[in-house]
């Protein structure tokens, strides 16, 4: 049933490609376009909201500035939505944050496994924005692996900040696996020059991740 439920979200978020959001503001009786590329993520989450409503009933939207997007009181998934322009600059999730999520008893079933990433390329035309592509997709297939550090993090400052997007085109790589996230998510907790108590969290996370195994048998 899950599959089936994540199968209709999909196919109509893929109705939404080719298609033309023209944004207007009124102000003093004139028609103003909105056109800047900072509003985009907002807007298409209040957008395509009552759409994915009628395939999903029981979607709720999750607080503002916050995890996740949208939440599915039935299946218990959450929902994250980006957008991009030609190239993914969107921040997956703040690395301190999602570390402690992680370490927690079902931070892995959370983070991990119940949640799926609802991702929308577009482009700006003389109307306003087009879709171009749409991928629903997870956390592991979103990231670089083994390069300056074990995943794609931002640094600034030997401050890491945010887990960030590799390039769209090795999303579908098949060698991306949960199992090669968590193993390099550990490094870079281990690497990580800010994070307390780094070892009760590798346990944690480490704990948590072998419990999912074994249940999964």
């Amino acid at each position: 049933m899950i599959t089936f439920q994540l199968q209709k979200l999909s196919r109509v978020c893929n109705t939404f490609c080719g298609k033309v959001i023209c944004c207007k503001a009124t102000f003093f009786d004139q028609s103003i376009s909105l056109t800047n590329v900072n509003m985009v993520g907002d807007l298409l989450e209040e957008l395509f909201y009552p759409f994915y409503k009628e395939v999903c009933p029981f979607l709720i939207k999750g607080p503002k500035q916050s995890t996740p997007d949208f939440y599915d009181s039935k299946y218990n998934i959450n929902y994250e939505q980006k957008a991009f322009c030609r190239n993914p600059n969107f921040d997956i999730s703040n690395f301190s944050s999602f570390v402690n999520q992680l370490s927690k008893p079902m931070g892995i079933n959370e983070k991990i496994f119940k949640t799926k990433y609802l991702i929308f390329e577009y482009r700006s035309s003389n109307e306003g924005f087009v879709i171009t592509k749409f991928w629903m997709t997870d956390i592991w297939k979103l990231v670089n692996y083994n390069r300056k550090y074990p995943l794609s993090i931002q640094v600034k400052r030997n401050i890491w900040y945010n887990i960030r997007p590799c390039s769209k085109n090795t999303w579908d790589d098949p060698e991306k696996t949960a199992n090669k996230f968590i193993e390099c998510l550990t490094e870079c907790i281990q690497m990580c020059p800010h994070l307390l108590d780094k070892e009760n969290i590798i346990e944690s996370i480490t704990n948590n991740w072998s419990r999912r195994i074994i249940n999964a048998q």
